[in-house]
C-alpha cells in the first residue's frame, strides 16, 4: 500500500510539473502535444493591414490529448472580418524524440482544402533553438509548398523572444517576430508582428496578441 502512495505521489507530482508549450505565437508550430488527458486552448486577437484595407480575425485553436503522442484539434480564424471563418479538424502526432518530429494535419470540410506538415524541434544550446515546418497544401484542385522557420532565444524559463518566417509556393512570404512568457505553469500570453515580404496575398504588416491556457 505504501508503495502505491508513493507511486501515486510520484506521478501527481510529474504531472503538476508540466509545462504548457503552445503553437501560437509565432508561424511554425511545434512537435510536441499536450499530454494525455489535457484540453488547450490557444485564442488571439489579430489585425492585418493590405493597402487601405484593416481586417479583424480571433484566431483559435483548440487541443486535446488522447495519448501522450497523439491529439486532435480544431481550429479556425474565429471572428474573421465581421464573419464566422471556416473551421479545421486536425491532429498531430509526436513520433520521435532526438530531434523531437511531429506530423500535424488539417482539414477544411467547407471548401474541402487542407495541409499536412512535418514539424521538428532542435535545441541549439541552453538558450537557443530552432523549429523548421516543412510540408504541402491543398486548394482549389491544386497542391502548394509549404516550408516555416523559428528561432528562438529563451532569456529564462518562462519567457522567449522568437523571429520566424514562412513561404507558401509559388512565392508568398511572411515574417514576424515576438515574445511569449509564461505565468505559472499553465497560462502563457504573447504578443507578435510581421509583414508580409513578397506576394500578392499576404497584408503588408499584421500584429497580434493572445493568449493559452491549459486545463
Amino acid at each position: 500500500m505504501k508503495r502505491l502512495l508513493l507511486v501515486l505521489a510520484f506521478a501527481f507530482a510529474a504531472r503538476a510539473q508540466d509545462v504548457i508549450n503552445p503553437d501560437r505565437p509565432g508561424i511554425a508550430d511545434g512537435s510536441a502535444v499536450v499530454p494525455r488527458g489535457w484540453f488547450q486552448i490557444e485564442i488571439g486577437a489579430e489585425r492585418d493591414d493590405q493597402d487601405s484595407n484593416h481586417t479583424w480575425s480571433s484566431p483559435t485553436l483548440l487541443r486535446y490529448g488522447v495519448t501522450d503522442s497523439f491529439e486532435l484539434r480544431v481550429e479556425t480564424n474565429g471572428y474573421d472580418d465581421g464573419s464566422l471563418a471556416p473551421v479545421s479538424i486536425g491532429f498531430k502526432k509526436h513520433f520521435a524524440n532526438t530531434p523531437s518530429l511531429g506530423v500535424i494535419g488539417r482539414w477544411f470540410v467547407d471548401d474541402s482544402s487542407g495541409d499536412l506538415r512535418l514539424a521538428a524541434d532542435m535545441e541549439l544550446s541552453d538558450k537557443w533553438s530552432i523549429n523548421p515546418n516543412i510540408g504541402f497544401a491543398y486548394e482549389d484542385d491544386s497542391t502548394s509548398g509549404l516550408a516555416a522557420m523559428t528561432l528562438q532565444y529563451n532569456i529564462n524559463d518562462k519567457v522567449n523572444v522568437f523571429v520566424d518566417g514562412a513561404l507558401q509556393t509559388p512565392g508568398q512570404v511572411i515574417v514576424d517576430g515576438g515574445i511569449a512568457w509564461i505565468l505559472g505553469t499553465r497560462t502563457q500570453l504573447d504578443f507578435s508582428a510581421g509583414w508580409g515580404a513578397h506576394g500578392n496575398d499576404v497584408p503588408d504588416r499584421f500584429w497580434s496578441a493572445g493568449i493559452s491556457r491549459a486545463f
